[in-house]
Parts: structure tokens; sequence; C-alpha cells
């Protein structure tokens, strides 16, 4: 029996809870996973060194849990209108081209949203070919593709027969429970996050400047030392933040006067 057959045949209430475990499984285990694989990226490849990956403190990169579970929800979608396509290939070739595109969306959109809404680059693709704006480029949606198809024919059906024995078991409350920890700590660093950025976000805007996340992370890192530096609390220091701040743009200087040029020259452009 398929997965599409498993769950038809459970209760209403059954499925609802079935579907939601399996959303929150996902989120939360391709969320780590993706700040990992974003952590050895960091080290080995773009910036040579230790740098926590992304806006929040532990050890988790939501953009990548909100992703996995687009493409689980799409495949779901997909599975139910399966046999409508004329043969399993061309359904497969679907899935895979779609998972790149979503992927490149949800990329685009955060992007834009940390940009735009907190003058806060997160990444940065600008000296790569074919991107747009710095924020997606043709390379990362390639490869977006290649994971998500990954995911698809490799991982998709193991993950949702993981939950569903998950169901069946007498230690499920345990993993609801551990579960439920995980979401309360991602709550809690989200709004402590929240707040650091938006005390970067107006210091940004009164400068009128896109700060990279990133580089801004290296600085402090740089002036307080590798021993007093910490790890899941980059902005927390001896130091005021917006004193590591002044510091930055002062460092910044001739990258910044060019991004105030582009901004008087091109008032409608993005301050790169």
């Amino acid at each position: 029996m398929d997965i599409i057959e498993e769950i038809l045949n459970l209760k209403t209430s059954e499925k609802i809870q079935f579907i939601f475990i399996i959303f929150a499984f996902v989120f939360m285990v391709f969320s780590f996973l993706g700040w990992i694989l974003e952590l050895f990226f960091r080290r080995f490849v773009s910036q040579k060194k230790w740098v926590n990956p992304g806006f929040l403190r532990g050890p988790y990169l939501p953009i990548y849990g909100i992703g996995v579970l687009t493409l689980t929800i799409y495949i779901f979608l997909l599975l139910f209108i399966k046999d409508y396509f004329p043969n399993k290939i061309l359904f497969d070739i679907v899935v895979v081209i779609g998972i790149g595109i979503l992927m490149t969306l949800i990329e685009l959109i955060a992007g834009l949203i940390f940009i735009k809404g907190m003058n806060i680059r997160l990444w940065d693709y600008s000296n790569r070919k074919f991107n747009y704006k710095g924020i997606i480029c043709l390379e990362f949606s390639l490869i977006w593709t290649v994971l998500g198809g990954v995911f698809y024919f490799l991982l998709f059906t193991p993950i949702v027969n993981m939950v569903v024995t998950f169901l069946s078991l007498d230690w499920f409350k345990i993993a609801i429970f551990l579960m439920g920890m995980f979401y309360g700590i991602f709550i809690l660093d989200f709004v402590y996050s929240l707040n650091i950025g938006n005390k970067i976000k107006k210091f940004a805007k009164d400068n009128q400047i896109v700060l990279k996340f990133e580089k801004l992370k290296i600085h402090i890192q740089e002036k307080v030392g590798s021993k007093n530096f910490r790890f899941l609390s980059p902005f927390k220091s001896s130091i005021p933040l917006i004193d590591h701040l002044k510091s930055f743009i002062s460092e910044q200087k001739d990258k910044i006067e060019r991004k105030d040029k582009n901004i008087k020259d091109k008032p409608n452009k993005e301050n790169k």
C-alpha cells in the first residue's frame, strides 16, 4: 500500500494529526541539517571561518525547514494527481523541476524580506554569474534542484514511513515532547534574535546601508578575539552592539561610500 493510500485510509482526525506531525518533523530536522550544511560551507568554501550561519542563535536555519516543508507539501499534492500523468518519468521530471523553482522562489522571497524589510543581507551571490540582486543565482538554483531531487527520490518516503512508525510506537509521546521542547526553544530564540535584528535594522536605516550579516559576525569575532567570542551569541560581548556597528561601517567605509553614491545616482535600485 503506497503513502497516499495509507493517508486516505485514516480517519479525518488521524489524517490531520499525521500530516501535521510530518510537517513539524520535517521542519525541525531539515532546519538543523541545513544549519550543518551551511556551517561547513562557510568554513571550507565561502568565509574560510567557523561562522554561525543565519539570523537565529541556535543550530537551525528556518529557510531550509520551510523549503523542505514546502517541497513535502508540493510532493503530496502531486502524488494526489499522479494518475493523471501519462507515465512516471514525466511525473518525476515535473516534481524535480518544480522543486528547483520552488526553492529558488523561497530563497528570493526570504532575501528580499531581510534586505527590504530589515536592511540586512544574510547571503550574497553578487560575485557569481547569472545572479539577481545577489539574492539568487543560476548556480545555486541548480544545486537546490539536485538536492531536491535527492530528497524526493531518497528521503521523502523514508521520512513519511518514519513518522508513520512513530505514530504506532509506545514512546511516541516522548518524541512529541522532544519536538515540543525544540519549538519552545526555537520561539524564544526567534524573539531574542528579532530584538537584535531590529537594533541592527535601525542602525542600518539611519545610515542608509544594507549590512552584510555574515561579515558583521566575522568583524565582531575579530574584535573580541576567538577566546571571548560566543559562537551561538555573536552579538553579545563586553563591547556594546552599537560600537561594533560603528566600527564595522568605519572599516567598510569605501564600500559604503560607493553604496551611498549608487543611492543618489539610482534611487530606484537596491543599495548593494
